[in-house]
Protein backbone atom coordinates (compact mmCIF):
# COMPACT_ATOMS: atom_id res chain seq x y z
CA UNK A 1 0.00 0.00 0.00
CA UNK A 2 1.33 3.45 -1.11
CA UNK A 3 0.56 6.80 0.47
CA UNK A 4 2.30 10.80 -0.11
CA UNK A 5 2.01 13.46 1.83
CA UNK A 6 3.18 14.41 5.64
CA UNK A 7 2.98 11.85 8.41
CA UNK A 8 -0.35 12.96 9.99
CA UNK A 9 -1.56 12.45 6.34
CA UNK A 10 -0.11 8.72 6.57
CA UNK A 11 -1.53 7.91 9.70
CA UNK A 12 -4.93 9.05 8.99
CA UNK A 13 -5.06 7.16 5.93
CA UNK A 14 -3.42 3.94 7.48
CA UNK A 15 -5.77 4.00 9.85
CA UNK A 16 -8.47 3.80 7.56
CA UNK A 17 -6.70 1.02 5.46
CA UNK A 18 -6.55 -0.95 9.03
CA UNK A 19 -10.04 -0.18 9.87
CA UNK A 20 -10.94 -1.58 6.36
CA UNK A 21 -8.89 -4.69 7.02
CA UNK A 22 -11.25 -5.27 10.15
CA UNK A 23 -14.43 -5.30 8.21
CA UNK A 24 -12.82 -7.67 5.95
CA UNK A 25 -11.34 -9.57 8.41
CA UNK A 26 -7.61 -9.25 7.06
CA UNK A 27 -4.34 -9.18 9.26
CA UNK A 28 -3.44 -5.69 8.49
CA UNK A 29 0.62 -6.47 9.59
CA UNK A 30 0.44 -8.40 5.80
CA UNK A 31 0.26 -4.98 4.02
CA UNK A 32 3.31 -3.43 3.83
CA UNK A 33 3.43 0.37 3.66
CA UNK A 34 5.20 2.36 1.57
CA UNK A 35 4.98 6.23 1.62
CA UNK A 36 6.83 8.94 -0.90
CA UNK A 37 8.06 11.97 0.18
CA UNK A 38 9.78 15.16 -1.29
CA UNK A 39 13.82 15.51 -0.49
CA UNK A 40 12.76 18.41 1.88
CA UNK A 41 10.53 15.64 4.00
CA UNK A 42 13.29 13.36 4.72
CA UNK A 43 13.48 15.52 8.49
CA UNK A 44 10.19 13.16 9.17
CA UNK A 45 11.68 9.63 8.49
CA UNK A 46 11.74 9.32 12.17
CA UNK A 47 8.07 9.82 12.54
CA UNK A 48 6.97 7.69 9.90
CA UNK A 49 8.85 4.84 11.22
CA UNK A 50 7.06 5.45 14.54
CA UNK A 51 3.89 5.08 12.10
CA UNK A 52 4.53 1.60 10.67
CA UNK A 53 6.48 2.63 7.61
CA UNK A 54 7.90 -0.34 6.11
CA UNK A 55 9.39 1.42 3.32
CA UNK A 56 10.37 5.04 1.95
CA UNK A 57 10.68 6.54 -1.49
CA UNK A 58 11.98 9.55 -1.78
CA UNK A 59 11.42 11.60 -5.08
CA UNK A 60 14.43 13.91 -6.64
CA UNK A 61 14.43 16.38 -9.45
CA UNK A 62 16.51 18.53 -11.38
CA UNK A 63 19.30 20.08 -9.81
CA UNK A 64 19.38 16.39 -8.51
CA UNK A 65 20.28 17.44 -4.83
CA UNK A 66 21.76 14.35 -3.15
CA UNK A 67 22.17 16.24 0.03
CA UNK A 68 18.94 14.97 1.18
CA UNK A 69 19.27 11.22 0.37
CA UNK A 70 22.52 11.06 2.29
CA UNK A 71 20.27 12.80 5.20
CA UNK A 72 18.42 9.74 5.16
CA UNK A 73 20.96 7.04 4.71
CA UNK A 74 22.40 8.42 8.19
CA UNK A 75 19.14 8.85 9.53
CA UNK A 76 18.52 4.83 8.83
CA UNK A 77 22.31 3.79 10.24
CA UNK A 78 21.37 5.80 13.40
CA UNK A 79 18.17 3.79 13.79
CA UNK A 80 19.39 0.66 13.20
Amino acid sequence: WNCFGPPENFAELSAILDDWCAKVGRDPSEIERTVSIGPDDVEDVGRYVDLGVDHLVVGTGDPFDLGPLESLIAQRDALG
